[in-house]
């Protein structure tokens, strides 16, 4: 094989190049079995507490596990139909078909498929749940309430902006519940719903989790 006669910083950079790269490669190795056992200790807590998310805290920074969820249509005709013989468009007006033969579903409305069928809802006193955080002024509580999103990231900001400190998961968690509750309602009449048109609504849609880890360190 041809040598060339290279400079010789040339050899030094690419030297230097190499083992940088090997000590990337090790430390993401490293990393990656770090994340894999921050992960299981999440799921651990999250199964036992029946939540969605967790957050861990320390003086390096934080780390949030939660599920994210994916949805696909398999049966459009039958959902619509329910809604159909409830006298609504919401089906034909939230979700478009491409033109791969595959459904694109508006975000909220992709929201309240994924919680009805998933069972993600239900009804809380979002006003006791605030003072079980310690808002005991009711002018503070209404302002809250109408800031939060059922979002964990988000909804825990705003708690932690009027004052609410500590593990706050099963909380969150319940905040989610009700405005998941809130967001179906908008599309679908729950004490008009039969058992056969939920089953259909439910049966008509495919849903996955994945779990999705960040972490966030100290500036």
């Amino acid at each position: 094989m041809m040598e060339f006669d290279y400079p010789a910083e040339a050899n030094l950079l690419l030297g230097r190049a190499i083992t940088l790269d090997n000590e990337i490669k090790a430390k993401k190795k490293e990393l990656d079995t770090v994340k894999a056992r921050l992960q299981a200790l999440a799921v651990s807590e999250i199964e036992n507490k029946n939540l969605r998310y967790i957050r861990f805290d320390s003086a390096a920074g934080s780390c949030e596990v939660s599920y994210k969820t994916k949805i696909e249509l398999d049966d459009y005709n039958r959902i619509k139909n329910v809604f159909e013989r409830m006298e609504s468009t919401v089906a034909e007006d939230k979700i478009t078909r491409t033109m791969e033969a595959k459904y694109s579903i508006e975000s909220r409305f992709k929201a309240a498929l994924i919680a009805f069928k998933t069972h993600d809802y239900a009804a809380h006193d979002i006003e006791e749940v605030m003072e079980s955080l310690g808002i005991k002024d009711a002018k503070i509580r209404t302002l809250v309430a109408k800031k939060l999103k059922g979002d964990f990231v988000k909804d825990k900001q705003l708690l932690e902006s009027v004052g609410c400190t500590g593990v706050m998961e099963e909380e969150l968690d319940a905040i989610r519940e009700q405005k998941n509750l809130e967001n179906i309602q908008r599309f679908i009449d729950l004490n008009a719903l039969t058992e056969q048109e939920a089953d259909d609504i439910r049966c008509s849609v495919y849903v996955e989790d994945s779990l999705s880890l960040t972490l966030t360190g100290r500036e």
